[in-house]
């Protein structure tokens, strides 16, 4: 790109600021390798990165170099980032304060206007513009802060336009704006929770709250579950951050958090008996933890049937392998990679958790759906927090459900 190209500094266009470069070369994206003159290279013209990444800060420094030097905008005070180039090779540059909606899926009702809180998000989706006009024909190079960390999405591959020839060149693809929004929906949705997937790499911490029994279930992502995969990272007052996510869960927060089920028919169907596992929990007390687990183990299959069944309109082949295959199946969308519903490591916690198989010989069998329906389990397992991840998986199984 020419340093010396002319700008038009700070013009309105819908009531956004937005600075205007003119007469830029062709960008077409970043050597992956050294090449001598003459030689095959390769080329990435798009990526979503984060500033964990190393390659970050390469792009980040020819970007400012290339776009944010010629209209003398010094990077200090840049925290959001938006460049257009254009099919005349002109360029539109918007800096900070940038019109920008995110799909979100509260874990609860929310009315327009409504402020939602972080604890509210049960999900990310797409990201996008709605105040900017993107064509198909654009290149798109968008960086932006969340919290302490930044995201950069660039797609600059060649398109479907040419300055020499007015008819479109073969193999050129026109900008794919629907992936676009995804990739920057899945940048932010991994910069705001951090901490969660972090914990999730963390292998040993990560194991140790599973075999207890903990998920970063949907209810509880946010500071709650920071606070105890912390406890459990430091291997610090885990007995204690057990005790006060469990103390939050009274009976208001639980009638708040399954009165949305009985609106999905299969949860409908099941009102009455999953009532009275949640009345059993609220008896606080050792037989009511036990008749709801009891209760929630074998529902949970329940369910997950009632959705196989419904989907593929057959029975066969309904094993609990089959059952959590097909439910997991209904989230792991390609497009949706990194989803704070984590379908494929919740996969492993239904297989190795919730149903988990047993040895017959083993005295002291873990507490599973198999285990339990079988009379193996002695009774000082049945808690009040093993009882709590039976309501949060159910509730994790409703949003995969609906």
């Amino acid at each position: 790109m020419s340093k010396k190209a002319a700008f038009g500094a700070g013009h309105k266009r819908q009531d956004l600021r937005v600075y205007r470069i003119k007469g830029i070369k062709d960008f077409v994206g970043f050597a992956l390798e050294n090449s001598v003159g003459g030689n095959m290279t390769r080329v990435r013209f798009q990526a979503a990165l984060t500033s964990d990444d190393p390659e970050f800060y390469v792009y980040a420094d020819q970007i400012a170099s290339s776009f944010l030097n010629p209209i003398e905008i010094s990077i200090d005070g840049v925290h959001h980032l938006l460049i257009i180039i254009h099919s005349d090779l002109n360029a539109d540059i918007y800096i900070n304060n940038i019109p920008i909606v995110i799909d979100m899926r509260p874990k609860k009702e929310i009315l327009k206007g409504g402020k939602i809180m972080k604890g509210d998000i049960a999900d990310i989706g797409k990201m996008s513009f709605p105040d900017i006009e993107i064509l198909d024909s654009d290149k798109i190079i968008f960086c932006f802060k969340v919290g302490w960390r930044f995201g950069l999405y660039f797609d600059v591959g060649p398109r479907e336009w040419s300055k020499l020839k007015p008819a479109p060149r073969q193999n050129l693809k026109a900008l794919d704006k629907d992936l676009m929004e995804h990739e920057l929906g899945r940048l932010y949705r991994h910069l705001s929770f951090y901490d969660l997937f972090k914990s999730i790499r963390v292998g040993p911490s990560y194991a140790r709250a599973i075999s207890d029994g903990w998920f970063p279930f949907i209810e509880i992502i946010g500071s709650e579950y920071t606070k105890l995969a912390g406890a459990y990272r430091e291997n610090f007052d885990i007995a204690g951050q057990e005790d006060k996510l469990v103390s939050s869960f009274d009976k208001a927060r639980l009638d708040r958090l399954s009165d949305k089920w009985w609106k999905n028919p299969f949860f409908g169907s099941k009102r009455t008996i999953i009532e009275a596992a949640l009345q059993a929990y609220a008896q606080d007390d050792h037989a009511g933890f036990i008749n709801c687990i009891k209760n929630l183990s074998t529902e949970i299959e329940g369910l997950l049937r009632a959705v196989y069944l419904a989907d593929t309109g057959s029975g066969k082949a309904m094993n609990s392998k089959a059952l959590i295959d097909h439910i997991i199946m209904k989230m792991a969308t390609p497009l949706d990679s990194g989803s704070l519903f984590l379908p494929e490591y919740f996969l492993e916690y239904l297989r190795d958790v919730i149903f988990a198989n047993f040895d017959g010989d083993d005295p002291d069998p873990l507490l599973s759906r198999n285990s339990s329906g079988h009379g193996l389990v002695k009774p000082e397992k049945y808690t009040k927090a093993r009882a709590l991840q039976m309501v949060l998986a159910l509730d994790q199984i409703y949003f995969y459900a609906s």
